[in-house]
């Protein structure tokens, strides 16, 4: 069988800016502690403290969304028990 080739307008880079994303995928732990990058991307898309204290991730991810800021989705990447992979899976 041959291979499909699919053009996306889709770019990779490493280390880019979050600025320059429409939105940004964020890693989160189970007992409520983020990932490395989480507090300088929400910083740069503007969110505080206070709205992402009510982060949940009963279903394995959520997406914070707010009026004029880019969107951040936190996907549940540790539970302590589950392989990281293996959660990210279930998750989306």
């Amino acid at each position: 069988m041959p291979f499909e080739t699919i053009h996306a307008n889709h770019r990779v880079a490493i280390f880019p800016s979050p600025m320059e994303a429409d939105m940004a995928v964020l890693p989160n732990f189970t007992d409520g502690s983020p990932a490395y990058p989480n507090e300088y991307v929400e910083q740069l898309y503007g969110y505080n403290d206070n709205f992402l204290s009510h982060i949940g991730l009963t279903k394995g991810f959520m997406m914070a969304q707010a009026a004029n800021k880019k969107s951040i989705l936190y996907v549940l990447t540790k539970d302590g028990q589950t392989p990281p992979q293996e959660l990210i899976n279930q998750s989306l």
